[in-house]
């Protein structure tokens, strides 16, 4: 490692940048400091840069409201409580209409895992016929 760059100094300027906690930071840098560990180094590396993407992506789409309030997942106070509460009030708001009885359906589906089985030359096609 460069005598210029010691590992104080570059966790002192990465933390003060305030993008990643200091503990990530020295993990990070203690692995550059291991002779044959650049592997590891660069994989650590690839994990900082993903994290500090998505925090700016995320505080950007916060702060331009261009999340809808039902979205709950990765986001700053909401949680799976939090999404409980917004389908059980509106049960209760389509409950409460005048009018005949109504009825209330839910449909929930976990589609965590479809992402990884698209056809993306049928993905790519659909979004272009739009």
């Amino acid at each position: 490692m460069d005598s210029d760059l010691s590992t104080d100094a570059m966790t002192h300027s990465a933390a003060t940048i305030d993008l990643v906690d200091r503990a990530f930071i020295a993990a990070a840098v203690r692995k550059l400091e291991r002779p044959g560990r650049l592997a590891e180094f660069l994989n650590t590396m690839g994990k900082l840069l993903e994290l500090v993407i998505a925090r700016r992506i995320t505080g950007l789409a916060e702060a331009n409201n261009l999340l809808p309030d039902t979205q709950m997942g990765a986001r700053k106070g909401r949680s799976a409580e939090t999404a409980l509460q917004l389908i059980t009030e509106q049960v209760h708001t389509i409950w409460g209409l005048p009018g005949p009885k109504r009825v209330a359906t839910l449909l929930s589906l976990d589609i965590s895992g479809a992402f990884d089985n698209v056809s993306y030359k049928r993905l790519a096609h659909d979004l272009k016929m739009r």
